[in-house]
């Protein structure tokens, strides 16, 4: 039951296994555009610590920084993140539900490190979304404000590779799981990435709620 905005718990990451990117983790598509878009997007470069740290001190205003912080430690999409309503936020968890396919249907626990940003974003809002004011498009899309700031901000902080995003939060997450150890499937069914076999599918399906946290509470971004 959703009980409103609270503290996640904290704990350890898991066994060593291989990398969740190493290989693309997706199925095979068929050849063309769609094809072609997708092998370019699993090949995205990942934002580092160093980066995260440079978007953050350059961020103008609290509402980037905010963006950028909880995009950093969910590795959600900017489609999700500007569609999270206030019902899709508890006290421990973010709910993903309106994914691109059933794999990013998900919950995600809340890291303690922005937990103050979700309860200060969540209690300022006026429209029922945890990021308020976004004046969607005829479509109802929430996030062409939000995209057009971030690419501003990259090519304010210095000269990225083609290809640098938002998207490139979700692949520092999947990097900094490896880098914990976490299996495949685990990071796969945290991130919303499919797997590709009916193993690893019911093996991800199989994976707790506390077993996320674990997982999501082993990241850091702290300065070394």
């Amino acid at each position: 039951m959703r009980t409103g905005i609270g503290v996640a718990t904290e704990s350890a990451a898991t066994s060593p296994a291989e990398n969740p990117f190493e290989k693309d983790p997706l199925p095979k598509a068929p050849r063309g555009k769609k094809a072609t878009a997708q092998r370019a997007r699993s090949k995205r470069p990942a934002f580092t610590r160093e980066d995260y740290w440079k978007f953050l001190d350059a961020a103008q205003d609290q509402e980037m920084q905010d963006f950028i912080k909880i995009a950093a430690h969910t590795g959600c999409r900017i489609s999700e993140i500007m569609h999270f309503r206030l019902a899709d936020v508890a006290h421990d968890r973010f709910t993903v539900e309106d994914a691109k396919s059933e794999s990013g249907w998900r919950e995600i626990p809340i890291h303690n490190e922005i937990t103050s940003v979700v309860e200060r974003l969540a209690a300022k809002s006026t429209d029922g979304f945890l990021f308020t004011d976004q004046n969607p498009n005829k479509y109802g899309q929430r996030t062409a404000r939000m995209g057009k700031r971030f690419v501003r901000l990259i090519k304010k902080v210095g000269s990225y590779k083609t290809g640098v995003g938002a998207h490139s939060f979700r692949r520092a997450l999947a990097t900094m799981m490896q880098e914990n150890g976490v299996e495949e499937p685990k990071a796969a069914a945290i991130i919303g990435h499919e797997i590709g076999t009916m193993t690893y599918g019911v093996y991800a399906d199989s994976l707790s709620f506390a077993e996320k946290d674990t997982i999501i509470q082993g990241i850091s971004y702290r300065r070394t």
